[in-house]
């Protein structure tokens, strides 16, 4: 039955998105659709973008030689399904290498510094949703990942950058916190040389923010950073450091709500400018005066949303321009800067139609010209060569991954550690600690010994002493006390087998049934052969009732982590999902909280309601849990109800901007007993607003004492909006 209704949930997800498009059409009720843009035809070169990946929603990427081999290395987030992959540069800008990192939560930003001082370039993601806050993954011999300690996993990041801010020589950390406007603001951790994190310095701690770049605006050679804010206090602001951890505040030098900020010398003066994006209010342009100070300058754009601007010279004038990636599927939009400093759109060169987020540039092809790189909301990692963006002919890129193709599991191997394979068969190999059943002849006479593998690998037995045979399978082990017993005995005869597996082992912890009469349960265990982790979960007991079998973790001895989605291979027949065990393996199977997540969808829905949910759940989501919106209803006037009624938090939710312009910002992921509420008015008075809904929001959060009031047999009878023919419905009281 339990099984029955993960399938269903599934099923159910697939009927959302078919609902999507319903919805879609129903915002066509608020007003006149706008008429679609003419086709713009866009040359065939500029089409050949060569990202590593051709798929798959992602929102950051960065670029650096991450191994020390002189190529660059990509690594970006992606959403669904989460994680980080890292792509090793070769040749000509190839990435026939790669490694994934499971990654949890929604990893915004990501920035590359050598955190513990071993040549290697390590990496930092700033995530939200599940898993937040700001999680470092420290690079090893052999390009192999392992997850250090979190640097902080109390609030929600957006932007994160390395840069030695006390000038210790060792990389520090500074990233904008955007959990909300109580806790929010602009962090720096410093680093000890070791990958520690001893001291967090400002330079503020309150307000959303969303950017934070690093440079030395009064140019006095000390970090200072400039932040980007969102929401009731959304500005753009400079903080000058003193070197050692101070921070000098100044006045916002503009406000509005940004996205991402980026530095360079805009209009060529010899100072630092500042780049911005913004929502709905276009790209803003800062000039530096070099002391600290910064002043608007003319944008390129007054209107639209833009997550990320960079600046570059793209006609080789000798002036920087500017390139941007729109989130209101926009694509990538440019604008050339003219000898009076003006801006004039250049059309044709990039997409002009998609989501983007990061976009960042790096020579990635070793051609001493920059390279734009874009994180696309559905169309993977992007790259455009330099030649590309000067108007030169293009050569198509290397060959290129599908998302699904990317985060799968590695290929299954065909010899580890616990087997080889011998004539097509795979044999257990002999190891430290084994014991030996060996039998011999001389003529029709037999002798027996049952002997132990020694840690240098060797066995001594009857005429035999020191005889190596570790890494040997059982057949190999056979010809080699063979032709050793040869020395002593004509055409001797005999038979080697292993009594006791002592040398493998693997450790299986969580939801593990345990039975009184068979060895079952968590525990260490030993490897006979080549086995798959489904193979010995059943046979050390199997899952229990509320094991989690779709997030089954394994972790090798080098610390490589695996998400394993045990479902898939036993329903689906998907065995890439169940991986072979190796010496030193430890799995890891999950439960399942048996207290669920719940949110309420009320207003004008045509399902209003109590609804439960296992994982993360969008704004979206749960307006097609909930059937999608009435025909009275006013998506563009959302509202998402967070908090108790002392402090009530109202989130503003566009969803006709999400629909209709893939506005993905208005996308808001939902916390356990979150209201989503979708008025058929305009919500103007917003105290107003409060009283009006604060009966059902004081029944959500404090059931009891509205119990006498209005509960009659366990039901609640409110208006709570939806399709219904009489003014009251009836919610069935949540357990």
């Amino acid at each position: 039955m339990r099984m029955g209704n993960r399938i269903l949930r599934g099923a159910a997800r697939i009927v959302w998105m078919a609902a999507a498009l319903w919805v879609f059409g129903a915002c066509a009720a608020d007003g006149p659709e706008a008429p679609a843009p003419a086709e713009q035809k866009v040359p065939s070169k500029w089409l050949k973008d060569s990202g590593p990946v051709s798929t798959g929603k992602f929102f950051s990427v960065a670029a650096q030689d991450l191994d020390g081999d002189g190529h660059v290395d990509l690594a970006a987030g992606a959403e669904n399904p989460a994680g980080v992959a890292v792509w090793y540069g070769g040749k000509d800008g190839a990435y026939a290498d790669y490694r994934l990192l499971p990654v949890k939560g929604n990893v915004r930003g990501i920035a590359a510094g050598d955190l513990d001082k071993d040549g290697l370039r390590d990496l930092v993601f700033a995530i939200n949703g599940e898993g937040m806050g700001l999680q470092p993954w420290f690079q090893k011999k052999g390009r192999e990942w392992k997850q250090g300690n979190s640097i902080s996993d109390l609030s929600a990041y957006e932007t994160v950058l390395c840069a030695d801010v006390n000038r210790d020589g060792s990389a520090d950390v500074v990233a904008a916190n955007a959990t909300s406007e109580e806790s929010g603001g602009v962090q720096v951790w410093f680093n000890n040389g070791k990958g520690d994190w001893i001291t967090e310095t400002g330079p503020f701690n309150i307000n959303k923010q969303m950017g934070v770049a690093a440079g030395d605006f009064d140019e006095d050679g000390k970090t200072d950073l400039a932040t980007a804010g969102q929401g009731a206090y959304g500005a753009l602001r400079v903080w000058l450091g003193d070197g050692a951890g101070g921070w000098s505040s100044s006045p916002a030098v503009i406000k509005g709500d940004f996205f991402r900020l980026n530095t360079g010398d805009i209009n060529g003066d010899g100072h630092s400018d500042l780049l911005a994006g913004t929502f709905k209010q276009g790209i803003r342009v800062l000039h530096g005066n070099g002391k600290g100070g910064f002043s608007p300058g003319p944008t390129p754009a007054s209107s639209g949303s833009f997550h990320e601007a960079l600046s570059l010279d793209v006609n080789g004038d000798g002036r920087m321009d500017i390139v941007a990636g729109s989130v209101d599927g926009a694509g990538i939009k440019c604008w050339l800067q003219n000898k009076a400093g003006a801006w004039e759109e250049l059309s044709g060169r990039f997409p002009d139609k998609g989501v983007f987020y990061g976009v960042l540039l790096k020579d990635t092809d070793s051609d001493r010209r920059p390279d734009l790189l874009a994180a696309s909301w559905g169309e993977g990692v992007k790259r455009w060569a330099g030649a590309a963006i000067r108007g030169e002919t293009q050569a198509m890129g290397p060959p290129r991954t599908t998302l699904e193709t990317l985060f799968k599991a590695p290929p299954e191997p065909s010899e580890n550690s616990v087997f080889k394979m011998v004539n097509g068969i795979p044999e257990y190999r002999v190891g430290f600690g084994d014991v030996l059943k060996i039998t011999w002849w001389r003529g029709i006479e037999s002798e027996n010994a049952e002997v132990r593998v020694q840690p240098d690998g060797t066995v001594s037995f009857g005429l035999l002493d020191n005889v190596p045979v570790a890494g040997l399978a059982q057949s190999e082990l056979n010809t080699k006390l063979t032709t050793e017993l040869q020395r002593y005995i004509r055409n001797p005869r005999i038979e080697a087998n292993v009594k006791e597996f002592n040398s493998k082992r693997f450790a299986l912890y969580g939801a593990i049934m345990v039975h009184s009469i068979r060895q079952s349960g968590p525990g260490v265990y030993a490897l006979a052969g080549r086995s798959s982790v489904m193979e010995m979960l059943a046979r050390y007991g199997g899952p229990r009732d509320d094991a989690n079998l779709r997030k089954v973790t394994l972790q090798r001895k080098n610390g490589q982590v695996f998400t394993l989605d045990l479902y898939k291979a036993i329903v689906l027949g998907d065995r890439k999902q169940d991986m072979l065990l190796d010496d030193g393996d430890v799995v890891n199977v999950p439960t399942v909280s048996m207290r669920k997540k719940r949110i309420y969808v009320l207003g004008e829905v045509k399902q209003p309601g109590l609804y439960p949910y296992n994982e993360e759940i969008d704004v979206l989501e749960a307006v097609m849990l909930a059937g999608g919106f009435t025909n009275h209803a006013k998506p563009a006037e959302t509202r998402i109800i967070r908090g108790d009624m002392s402090r009530p938090e109202i989130l503003p939710v566009d969803m006709r901007a999400l629909l209709k312009k893939a506005d993905h910002s208005q996308n808001i992921l939902l916390a356990s007993r979150d209201v989503v509420y979708v008025p058929r008015t305009v919500v103007g008075d917003m105290q107003a607003f409060i009283a009006e809904i604060s009966p059902i929001l004081n029944f959500l959060l404090y059931p009891a004492t509205f119990r006498s009031a209005y509960m009659y047999d366990d039901a609640l009878r409110f208006d709570i909006g939806g399709e219904k023919t009489q003014d009251q419905v009836i919610i069935q009281q949540a357990p």
